[in-house]
């Protein structure tokens, strides 16, 4: 198929379905901003707790659920200290019933750059480059295999095979 014949059926697909792709997109912009407000508004509340236990004398974190709203706690030894984000409850209330042996040290939370790392190893080990295989046929493909093999290829070369002439 040539270019041409494709930029035309391109623009023959994008007359036809515009009004209905930009429809789709008015109706599911406002609860997709929502969404990723919210996560970003998680994220950077997670991180704020963090970064005060790091802060404070043996410091924890503490995950809790208030309604549907995670919250997180820390603490200073077995003192809460502060609430992320401030929903407005007494840290006593808050954590009257709750778990502490589920409290976490700062270090436990990995930092962006190794959260990036695992991420990029994740999708690396999901990639498969197969692998060459040396004159002896092993899988590894060793250099000493390789260099044997190029070395006998270029002192013997192959006899002609066999084959019927054809007219």
């Amino acid at each position: 198929m040539g270019v041409t014949k494709v930029v035309i059926i391109s623009a023959r697909q994008g007359v036809k379905y515009a009004p209905h792709i930009a429809a789709v997109v008015r109706e599911v912009r406002g609860p997709a901003t929502d969404f990723a407000k919210t996560r970003v508004e998680a994220s950077r509340q997670r991180r704020l707790a963090v970064t005060k236990a790091a802060s404070v004398r043996d410091g924890s974190v503490l995950q809790l659920l208030h309604g549907e709203q995670t919250v997180w706690v820390v603490y200073s030894g077995d003192n809460p200290v502060s609430e992320h984000p401030d929903i407005g409850v007494p840290l006593a209330e808050l954590v009257e019933h709750a778990d502490l042996d589920r409290r976490r040290p700062p270090e436990d939370f990995p930092s962006p750059k190794e959260r990036a790392s695992a991420a990029r190893k994740k999708t690396v080990s999901k990639v498969h480059v197969p692998r060459r295989r040396s004159a002896k046929g092993d899988e590894e493909g060793d250099d000493k295999g390789n260099a044997e093999a190029v070395k006998a290829a270029v002192e013997e070369p192959e006899a002609p095979q066999d084959r019927p002439l054809s007219p």
